[in-house]
């Protein structure tokens, strides 16, 4: 893997990218879901499930608006409740149609007859041509109980040889204001919560980019802060594309389901690239070494084939998976605060003079093992400096020093200097000297060496 800066493509590359993707959004055919809906229904079986909402006490209100072929009569709007002897004993068991109206009570309104003898909603017969006539009802339900309650509506026609047919428009709302009208009870702070955590997640975006910023003029932008950025762009823009969904569905309860599938794809692409980064630094890359084993890069390879796959394969059955999230912001965009376990100081310019060195090291580094801070030991003292793991490069402690530390400096290339010559000394062989007694063997001094 390449730890050197790159040339930046420039921001017209995002721009277009972003163009793009508005205009997937808005120009692209959405499907409609809760909380308004409509569709065409024809199937052979009786009875059919065809959506849930959950409303509110008093303030929730179920409007239909349908029509079907006369000769499907008399079929019926099926309301149950989330009650254990109601939704659940009929869901996905094996009762047939007569055994799954049964739970319901007809005293609680349950039953919306869609026929002209009914009076609890309105009906008509319309002819066309060709002798052909059909029901078209419409009607509202308001629901009254203890508490919130999940409303599941379903198609009937126990009689019925020909199965069922229907067209159908719902609308399901919870009262009359922006923030709760189309949205059913438990996705009501969906909205509020998806523009606190984007407006939260640009502020760290910002930061991230001033701390990019000062590590790239520092030779310090590494590729885990590159994957970072990354994921926080990712992040960003996930929940700009389900913000936008959910604005739009808390004015018409239909939303932009494009956008909302692009904002789910987004957040888990982010979290992809940040799990690959939190392994990467748990592995020591970038910190305590310059490149992976290659066991380790197969082993990880590997790992992140599977995770991609079962999080695609979650994704797609809508099951859901939060993952492994736990960013670490703090650390990455202020690296010195712990600093003494995690070196994060050794710059681009060196790990390329890592690479491109004959030896494999320079100073106090080795792309397999960096030293533990700035002013670490060289490699050749007798601690064999280097912390992280990771032997001295081939290097004994009796060796002499033949290197400077580099980070005191922008390394350009490997850099050997020349060992520091011993000291000379001075012999005073001026007689008159008064320290000096005649036939004496003369005075030898040395020069004072300072330590710095």
């Amino acid at each position: 893997m390449s730890t050197g800066d790159s040339t930046s493509s420039g921001p017209s590359k995002w721009a277009w990218l972003w163009a793009c993707l508005v205009l997937f959004v808005v120009h692209s055919p959405s499907a409609t879901e809760a909380k308004f809906i409509e569709g065409y229904l024809k199937t052979a079986e009786k009875w059919a499930f065809l959506t849930r909402f959950c409303f509110l006490s008093d303030d929730g209100t179920f409007s239909f608006d349908v029509e079907y072929d006369i000769e499907y009569a008399m079929e019926k709007i099926l309301l149950y409740y989330d009650s254990p002897h109601q939704w659940p004993a009929v869901y996905k068991s094996d009762k047939n149609c007569q055994e799954r109206e049964a739970v319901m009570k007809r005293e609680n309104n349950q039953f919306i007859n869609l026929t002209l003898v009914s009076i609890n909603s309105e009906c008509e017969v319309i002819r066309h041509p060709g002798d052909k006539a059909t029901y078209h009802c419409k009607g509202s339900r308001s629901f009254r109980s203890v508490r919130e309650r999940w409303w599941f509506i379903a198609i009937s026609n126990c009689d019925s040889t020909k199965g069922l047919e229907l067209r159908y428009r719902f609308t399901m709302t919870n009262g009359y204001d922006y923030w709760h009208k189309h949205f059913s009870a438990d996705e009501f702070y969906i909205l509020r919560t998806d523009l606190t955590a984007l407006i939260l997640q640009l502020g760290i975006l910002f930061l991230s980019l001033l701390a990019a910023s000062e590590l790239k003029n520092r030779q310090l932008f590494h590729s885990t802060y590159r994957l970072y950025m990354t994921a926080v762009v990712l992040q960003v823009s996930g929940l700009a594309f389900l913000s936008l969904h959910y604005g739009r569905y808390g004015y018409n309860g239909v939303g932009l389901e494009n956008s909302k599938l692009l904002g789910r794809v987004l957040l888990s692409i982010g979290t992809v690239v940040m799990v690959l980064m939190l392994l990467l630094m748990g592995k020591g890359f970038n910190i305590t070494r310059g490149r992976l084993r290659q066991a380790s890069a197969v082993r990880l390879t590997l790992f992140m084939c599977l995770y991609s796959i079962l999080l695609h394969e979650l994704f797609i059955y809508g099951s859901g998976w939060d993952g492994f999230k736990n960013k670490g912001e703090g650390f990455l965009t202020r690296p010195s605060a712990a600093n003494k376990n995690f070196p994060y100081h050794v710059r681009t310019s060196q790990i390329t003079a890592l690479e491109r060195s004959t030896t494999g090291v320079v100073g106090n580094n080795t792309l397999d093992s960096f030293s533990r801070h700035t002013y670490a030991p060289d490699l050749c003292d007798g601690g064999g400096g280097g912390g992280g793991g990771g032997g001295g490069g081939g290097f004994s402690a009796t060796e002499p020093k033949n290197f400077a530390a580099p980070d005191l400096f922008l390394v350009s290339g490997a850099v050997e200097m020349r060992p520091i010559p011993a000291p000379k000394s001075i012999v005073k062989q001026d007689k008159s000297f008064p320290h000096h007694a005649p036939g004496a063997p003369p005075a030898v001094f040395h020069e004072p060496v300072s330590l710095s």
